[in-house]
């Protein structure tokens, strides 16, 4: 872009600054014989009348006799002052006199033109003497039309490049104040979306000069030196021999009625009639446009104009106040010229001005000046690309649309008032003086320096478009919703659709979509990095994010989708998703149905408080896979998310395919696997993981059956098999045919940590199901830590079944509860090498045969610190530990109480290596505590060399945090207990600045008391006491939510949590 320096009219001398060029002048001006520019000294205006009494007979007299002799020796026809109509409207007497120094001659002695000038030069009176300059307009071929097909407004191609007029409507509409005078061929203001309806045409677009339109015909009512300009001025003064027949070639008038057609088109893109239900709409509707008319059509059918009626069109703007000049030509230098572009910026006005149409890097002289209130436009298409045609270059300060521009025209040939589209940077210019006339609008306290800036730096960065061209398009497209200052949008208050809406967004944008309005399907989302939140009020103040989500439904296919280059800059926030069918897509195998309800498909969005339920794909002869989301290579982040009743055969809550996506306190529950297909069994009824890496923290799944394999979660994939990470997360409610009621792992990795596997179990159709809880095998790398697995079943492994795992470790886990028909009640280990049972406490697990604790076989894993306690089942196995084809040697482990035999299959190690036979003195473990009480001789302060036996230390009142830095607290503070949901337990973490007596205690929903908790004297430190959801009785209380209440030292406070079951 090029560099910007002020402009000023110097006092001294009473001249006017020169504006200087600081690019190459294109080609354009040609100079005209015939019409000479002539300067007079200071003072000097001589009046030219025909000359009488036998004294140069036909010329013309001045009183000047070499003046009069170089008139009389070339066939002057006329000397005329330049701005004879500007006489006595300048503020400036001094300005006025300069610019009453200004002529022009015409003459008939075309071949002797340079002899004419070289006289004029050697008048001792006469200061500078040019050629006038021919110069033409910067429009191009007309293209067909569709009326309704405004793009340049409003791009209905997702990111397409409009001036985002839609938007910067809803923040301002035209101010009738702001005058773009347009200097051109003329206007048609007979147009109806012009001239308005009014039998006078007094009441559309175009500026109406009100004192001469009520005054007296044929006089100068408002002084201006133009008699009668109601509309405008028409300057055009030629020999009708130089014009289309038709044309108005004479005398310069009051009436600047369009011929050439050009003038309407570019009028038409500033401010026709808006909103009449005629025609076309305007970027900047309400605002006026002046007519000026200083172009004409020549007999070649080109639109021409001379830099001497330019200068005339600048002085006219600036007289009768017009805020901003367009001029869609090609230009070039005159001193005349050169003086009106100053008048114009000393007055206040932004100039635009087109590029050109010659697709190089020349600029015209007023395209190149060094002036930040002049604009320079290039074009550019519907996607953002340089216009083929468009010049370009450092000089270059913005660009606009400029192809297939729908706008007003005229057909002399029929005298038709029509639309039409048409290309070329001649409407670019227009579009951007509209865009100024918006802004100026909205702001009527700017500059035009501000104006002209603000465009710029609006503007939407086309360079990475239109590589070659960095550097030459100017600061980039015209954006008229970053400009008006706006980057929080509002639907349906703002913008007729969401799509208008995310349109007209710049990246970084919000998007406030009110919660009672509903967002037609399929709803697509394209990569611009916006915030799209739903479930606003009518204040867009606030949101509800329990009931009022907005609606996302309607159409069927996918619901949500997301197009172009997103990443988590993206997001998406407070919809409801329903009513989906998905797509055809090839995921498994071809022709899958696939994304019932969003579809995220190799973008990674963030998407938060999405409600996506109701949503189906697949059938008994169709695959189907992600009922409610489907993502494909993603690593798109899902937050508070609750994906409830959608329906599938692979995935029927979520399917992610390659990728590694994120999943935090996200609800996937109920959703119901179509077990008719014949192909294809189901699996996955809240998830599947097919060659992805998905992780999940803080979620719960539960409430799916009959599926096949993996009740709430699978994980397998073909070729590239699953890496999933499930952490602090309840799996609860699922059941399987065949294996992991809760979750099945096949191949791959699993890292399950802090998790719960709780009520999972086989179906009716079950006959050898393996792993209530979870199942992984097909030679996976299965790292299980810090579990709840309770209350779960299956024939064989009715916690746990690890069965042809590559390693396999479970840790500091509680086993407890469950059932497994035929053996390995709790754990089940089979041909695992590299395995490992380490800190966990195994208890009241039955197994049918026997094994009702652990059952290990073909493996010799490491066994050690484990308490293995009161779990019972058949004689055929130790239901403490059944070891059948190992060979292990455990240490430090405490197996006590349970149904017959504590070991099989090696001989009883009780008594050595550290193992023991004594009661592990749980806090309560009828109520699901298993805590240890200070006595046990599973504390490591207890036992000597082991360290700690099973996966819970802590202590049967408040504990102090692990971890805790003995540092005191600084105040008091109660944390949200984790997990949340929970099922069996959960813990209250808080921390008391001073030591004091404190009671923790539950009530439900309706206040009534459940149980105390704790109720004693504290140190100042933080603690942490567990629930295990039950009451002062010791019995279990229902599922639902529930309050913990923490009062100490004069402090109180409250929490929320919810127990499922």
């Amino acid at each position: 872009m090029k560099k910007k320096s002020p402009l000023y009219l110097l006092s001294v001398g009473l001249l006017l600054a020169l504006v200087l060029p600081v690019a190459a002048l294109a080609a354009a001006p040609v100079p005209v014989p015939g019409r000479i520019l002539v300067t007079f000294e200071p003072g000097l205006t001589p009046v030219a009348m025909p000359a009488i009494d036998g004294k140069a007979a036909g010329g013309l007299h001045t009183g000047l006799p070499a003046l009069d002799a170089v008139l009389a020796g070339h066939r002057a026809t006329a000397l005329e002052p330049l701005f004879a109509g500007n006489k006595g409207t300048l503020k400036d007497a001094a300005v006025r006199r300069e610019f009453a120094r200004h002529y022009l001659l015409l003459h008939d002695d075309l071949d002797r033109n340079n002899e004419i000038m070289a006289a004029l030069r050697a008048l001792p009176y006469v200061t500078n003497v040019e050629q006038d300059l021919l110069l033409e307009s910067h429009g191009t071929a007309y293209l067909p039309n569709d009326l309704t097909n405004q793009w340049h407004l409003r791009n209905m191609s997702a990111g397409g490049g409009d001036t985002r007029a839609v938007g910067g409507w809803s923040e301002s509409l035209g101010d009738s104040n702001v005058v773009v005078a347009v200097l051109d061929t003329g206007v048609d203001w007979h147009h109806p979306d012009l001239g308005g309806p009014h039998p006078d045409k007094v009441n559309g677009a175009l500026w109406t000069n009100w004192e001469e339109y009520y005054g007296t015909a044929m006089v100068d009512d408002d002084g201006n030196g133009f008699v009668d300009d109601i509309r405008g001025w028409d300057f055009v003064n030629v020999a009708a021999s130089q014009v289309m027949p038709g044309e108005d070639a004479t005398p310069a008038d009051n009436d600047p009625m369009d011929f050439n057609g050009h003038g309407t088109l570019v009028s038409g893109c500033i401010a026709p009639l808006t909103n009449n239900g005629v025609g076309i709409a305007a970027i900047a509707p309400g605002c006026k446009v002046m007519a000026i008319r200083i172009g004409y059509m020549t007999t070649d059918g080109n639109g021409v104009s001379f830099a001497s009626l330019m200068a005339s069109g600048f002085m006219y703007a600036v007289n009768n106040d017009a805020d901003i000049i367009n001029l869609s030509y090609g230009t070039g230098f005159t001193t005349a010229f050169a003086n009106a572009i100053n008048a114009a910026l000393n007055a206040g006005m932004v100039i635009c001005v087109s590029a050109g149409n010659d697709n190089d890097e020349v600029a015209g002289y007023l395209q190149g000046l060094a002036d930040d209130r002049i604009l320079a436009v290039a074009a550019t298409g519907a996607g953002d690309a340089r216009a083929s045609f468009s010049s370009y270059g450092t000089w270059v300060d913005v660009a606009a649309p400029g192809e297939g521009i729908n706008t007003t025209a005229y057909h002399y040939s029929s005298g038709t008032s029509t639309y039409e589209a048409t290309q070329g940077t001649s409407f670019s210019s227009p579009i951007t003086a509209g865009a100024c006339a918006l802004i100026w609008s909205a702001h009527p306290e700017y500059t035009a320096s501000q104006v002209a800036a603000l465009i710029q730096s609006s503007a939407d960065p086309i360079d990475a478009i239109n590589p070659g061209f960095e550097g030459k398009l100017g600061s980039g497209r015209v954006n008229l919703l970053k400009a008006l200052g706006d980057n929080v949008h509002q639907y349906p208050q703002e913008f007729p659709s969401m799509f208008d809406a995310m349109n007209g967004a710049a990246a970084g944008d919000t998007v406030k979509v009110l919660g009672s309005s509903v967002v037609t399907s399929p709803f697509t989302v394209f990569g611009k990095g916006l915030k799209i939140f739903g479930g606003y009020d009518a204040s867009y103040t606030t949101r509800d994010l329990v009931g009022g989500h907005t609606l996302i439904s309607g159409g069927s296919g996918v619901q949500l989708t997301f197009a172009g280059n997103i990443t988590q800059s993206t997001e998406v926030d407070g919809f409801e998703i329903t009513g989906g069918t998905g797509q055809n897509m090839t995921i498994v195998a071809p022709n899958t149905r696939c994304a019932g309800g969003v579809l995220v498909n190799l973008v990674s969005p963030i998407l938060r408080n999405l409600k996506i339920h109701g949503n189906t794909v697949g059938s008994g002869s169709q695959l189907g896979c992600g009922g409610g989301v489907l993502l494909a290579n993603s690593s798109a982040l899902l937050e508070n998310c609750e994906i409830f009743g959608n329906t599938g055969v692979y995935g029927a809550g979520v399917f992610a395919s390659g990728g590694a996506p994120t999943f935090i306190n996200c609800t996937i529950t109920d959703n119901v696997l179509l077990t008719s297909n014949a192909t294809y069994p189901p699996r996955g009824g809240g998830f599947y993981a097919h060659g992805a890496n998905p992780y999940l923290s803080g979620c719960t799944v539960s409430g799916h059956a009959d599926a096949d394999l993996g009740g709430g979660i699978y994980a397998g994939g073909a070729g590239v098999m699953s890496a999933m990470t499930v952490e602090n997360c309840t799996v609860s409610g699922n059941t399987a045919k065949t294996g992991g009621g809760g979750m099945y792992q096949t191949g791959g990795s699993l890292n399950a940590d802090g998790t719960s596997f709780v009520g999972n179990g086989k179906t009716v159709a079950s006959t050898f199901m393996y792993g209530g809880g979870l199942q992984a095998t097909g030679g996976a790398l299965a790292t299980l830590a810090n579990l709840v697995v309770s209350g779960n079943q299956a024939q064989v492994g009715g916690g746990i079944a690890l069965v042809g795992c590559t390693d396999a470790t479970l840790s500091n886990s509680v086993i407890n509860g469950n059932s497994g028909m035929f053996w390995g009640g709790g754990v089940l280990y089979d041909n695992c090498p590299n395995s490992g049972i380490t800190g966990n406490t195994v208890y009241g697990n039955t197994g049918g045969a026997g094994g009702g604790g652990v059952y290990v076989a073909n493996c010799s894993p490491a066994i050690s610190n484990n308490i293995s306690a009161a779990n019972i089942g058949g004689p055929s196995f130790g239901n403490g530990f059944a070891l059948v084809g190992s060979s292990s040697t455990p240490t430090c482990n405490d197996v006590f109480g349970n149904q017959g035999s504590a070991w099989t299959g090696i001989a009883d190690p009780t008594g050595t290596g550290g193992n023991l036979a004594v009661d592990p003195l749980f806090c309560d473990a009828a109520g699901g505590n298993f805590q240890l009480q200070s006595a046990s001789l599973c504390r490591p302060e207890n036992n000597g060399a082991c360290g700690q036996i099973g996966a819970l230390l802590g202590s049967c009142v408040a504990s102090p945090v692990p971890g805790d830095d003995g540092a005191l607290p600084l105040a008091f503070r109660v944390d949200q207990n984790f997990p949340n949901p929970f099922n069996p337990k959960t813990t209250i973490r808080f921390a008391l600045p001073a030591a004091a007596r404190t009671t923790v205690t539950i009530f439900d929903l309706a206040g009534r008391h459940v149980k105390t908790l704790l109720d004693e004297e504290l140190g100042a430190q933080s603690h942490d006491v567990v629930w295990t959801g039950d009451d002062n009785a010791g019995q279990p209380v229902a599922a639902g939510v529930y309050f913990y209440e923490v009062s100490g030292g004069g402090h109180r406070a409250v929490g929320r949590m919810a127990l499922v079951k």
